[in-house]
């Protein structure tokens, strides 16, 4: 499965959850609101979170403060402009949009494997 998804298209676990219902001090698990990445699509773009983050790992919790994804937005969106045409640059691109709307809005955004 390519791209982000709504608990409502998953199923099982194995998903990089983009939880933004929480506070930046607690999280819940497999909310409504939250979309998920495939281990596939993460693996795409882990190079990226990696750079940005020192110690990533994708099975978190990890709390994403708004300069954290400031950063993050600009490394991906570099990364899409280079590999537009292949799955990977297609995933960042939609990854980049989702949390910079998010960055806009100031939402808590936690990320974690489920």
């Amino acid at each position: 499965m390519d791209g982000l998804h709504p608990k409502s298209e998953i199923s099982g676990t194995c998903w990089i959850e983009f939880n933004i219902g929480g506070t930046p001090d607690f999280y819940v698990h497999w909310l409504d609101t939250s979309l998920y990445a495939s281990l596939k699509n993460m693996g795409r773009v882990y190079a990226v979170f990696s750079l940005c983050i020192e110690g990533f790992s994708l099975y978190g919790p990890l709390f994403l403060d708004q300069e954290k994804l400031t950063q993050l937005c600009s490394m991906l969106d570099g990364f899409a402009s280079t590999t537009a045409s292949v799955p990977a640059g297609k995933f960042a691109q939609e990854l980049e949009a989702f949390l910079r709307s998010c960055n806009e809005r100031a939402d808590p955004v936690w990320m974690l494997g489920v």
